[in-house]
């Protein structure tokens, strides 16, 4: 039976490699169409079906296990599971139980979660999501994104658009914003002639930028005026207080060996969740 299933396997890999690269587009969908064919060959072989874990022994898997950073192990993935940030999270927790169009500006220091909770929280609305990162963020882009927002999502009736580092927009980026985050956005032409106010979008758009001041809560001195009246300032400050016992339960699960001054780890981080988990999973490297 062995020899039987070892034939077929060999069989299966000359057809996927002879005619695609591995991990091609068509060596994953093609690869469906010829599963029949393996099925029949296989029955042909051994007088009878074969169940799929016959088709696929572990024996030829590749049995590759990579373990993941601790960064995206802990990774939270819904708004309930941050530390710390607490106002940054009702205001996401309100949105969720009536979501209503808006705009967000997510203001502080790099590795507080920033961008973590503005995901967690567009899985958790089951909203299409568009993001675009800062050095894609022109004004093309954004024409391109308001005209696929005409058009329903996939899932849920909800987008977000999440637009990380809008700090380093250039301000013709942010003058296309102006109208698609104000009232301007639903205006409709008229039957006979001029416009009429519609019906909002169901767009939820989110800014992420790097704070200042002492905490770097603060909006940067370069994100225009006219751009930061059409955002709701949501400051993320440094996660501190809860931080040392996170990480400790955190080592605990990961490790045996002896405990770390936690408190120290927190405060060396300077609030940032990310920077203490880098410094966690190096101490555990090094253990």
């Amino acid at each position: 039976m062995t020899e039987t299933l070892n034939n077929a396997i060999d069989y299966m890999e000359d057809i996927m490699f002879k005619n695609w690269p591995s991990g091609s587009k068509q060596y994953k969908s093609e690869g469906r169409n010829y599963q029949q064919e393996w099925k029949a060959k296989m029955a042909a072989m051994t007088d009878g079906p074969v169940a799929e874990a016959e088709m696929f022994p572990a024996e030829h898997q590749s049995g590759l296990s990579f373990p993941m950073p601790l960064t995206e192990k802990y990774r939270p993935q819904s708004v309930d599971g941050f530390i710390g940030i607490s106002d940054a999270k009702k205001v996401f927790a309100a949105l969720l139980k009536a979501p209503r169009p808006c705009a967000l500006l997510l203001t502080g220091a790099p590795g507080v979660g920033k961008t973590t909770l503005a995901m967690a929280f567009a899985k958790e609305l089951h909203a299409g999501l568009i993001h675009h990162a800062s050095a894609k963020i022109t004004v093309e882009a954004i024409g391109e994104t308001r005209d696929r927002l005409n058009y329903q999502p996939k899932e849920g009736g909800w987008w977000v658009v999440l637009c990380d580092e809008a700090d380093r927009m250039h301000p013709q980026a942010q003058a296309a914003l102006l109208s698609a985050l104000d009232s301007a956005n639903t205006l409709r032409l008229k039957f006979g002639g001029g416009f009429e106010q519609g019906a909002p979008l169901k767009v939820i758009w989110i800014f992420t930028c790097n704070g200042t001041g002492e905490q770097q809560t603060n909006p940067p001195a370069n994100l225009e005026p006219r751009f930061l009246s059409r955002c709701l300032k949501v400051k993320f400050p440094p996660v501190n207080g809860e931080m040392p016992a996170y990480l400790q339960g955190i080592w605990q699960r990961e490790t045996n060996g002896q405990g770390l001054d936690f408190a120290q780890v927190a405060h060396d981080a300077n609030g940032s969740v990310r920077d203490a988990l880098q410094t966690l999973e190096l101490s555990i490297l090094t253990a």
